[in-house]
């Protein structure tokens, strides 16, 4: 069962032992982080998991992207730092929406415990935005361990989009494909829309994710929400790790040393 008990009053939503305030929306979230009014550590609530991410394979839990995560995608693009986007605050503040009502879901093929969301939005360069997800994960979410669908990435995919996609059709990583947004996105790029669609039929659940199946059964994955860090995961033999002073935490929380 993907569905954890939501609970709902008139300003409460409880998704398992998650609680978030129906009176503050996203946009006021991302306008009080952008303005320094939130802790640094608290990440942002976006939305719950929606039934399509759900019958992939994802949890019903709330979906987490952090304040750094947030200020680095609307930073100017450079080729010096791959994490600035160069993202409005309207392109981010659609977010929710595309989570909800993507064009292709997707395996990643870079990170064995993620998808992909590709969306019919594009960025000011014409780049359509995609979204990675870590699935099914634990994050910390005020200073405390929550269950989370966590967004790791956000931005336009600059380079070889067709190529990227053409791949994960030849590789089986296609879960979800929508006719009406997957036509807009093509249509809007410019691009011709792939054969192999057609094929693989429209609206349905093509399969389940694989990443998040694998995962589950092979490996313990966590992700730690650190604002100060960006974003770790790692699993029981595998880690990705941005800063150094993020081993002793790590060694002393899971007992497992870092070379």
């Amino acid at each position: 069962d993907n569905t954890a008990k939501t609970k709902t009053t008139d300003d409460i939503i409880s998704i398992g032992e998650f609680k978030f305030s129906t009176k503050v929306s996203f946009e006021e979230q991302v306008n009080d982080a952008l303005d320094g009014k939130l802790n640094r550590r608290n990440a942002l609530f976006v939305s719950e998991t929606p039934e399509l991410l759900q019958k992939i394979g994802m949890k019903q839990l709330p979906m987490l992207y952090t304040q750094k995560h947030l200020r680095d995608a609307m930073k100017p693009k450079s080729d010096k730092n791959s994490h600035h986007h160069g993202l409005t605050k309207e392109q981010i503040l659609k977010m929710a929406d595309i989570i909800k009502n993507p064009a292709i879901i997707m395996d990643s093929m870079s990170q064995e415990n993620s998808v992909v969301v590709v969306s019919d939005v594009l960025d000011d360069d014409k780049a359509p935005i995609i979204m990675s997800i870590v699935a099914n994960g634990t994050g910390i979410y005020e200073l405390k361990n929550v269950k989370s669908n966590f967004i790791s990435s956000y931005y336009g995919k600059d380079n070889g989009f067709e190529s990227f996609i053409e791949r994960a059709l030849e590789t089986d990583n296609i879960l979800y494909l929508s006719k009406e947004k997957s036509q807009s996105l093509y249509q809007q790029t410019g691009l011709q829309l792939p054969g192999g669609f057609n094929k693989l039929g429209y609206d349905k659940i093509i399969h389940q994710s694989n990443n998040i199946v694998n995962t589950h059964t092979n490996k313990l994955t966590y992700t730690f929400l650190i604002e100060d860090f960006k974003w770790v995961s790692f699993d029981d033999s595998v880690f990705f790790i941005e800063f150094q002073e993020l081993r002793s935490v790590i060694t002393r929380e899971t007992k497992c040393h870092l070379s």
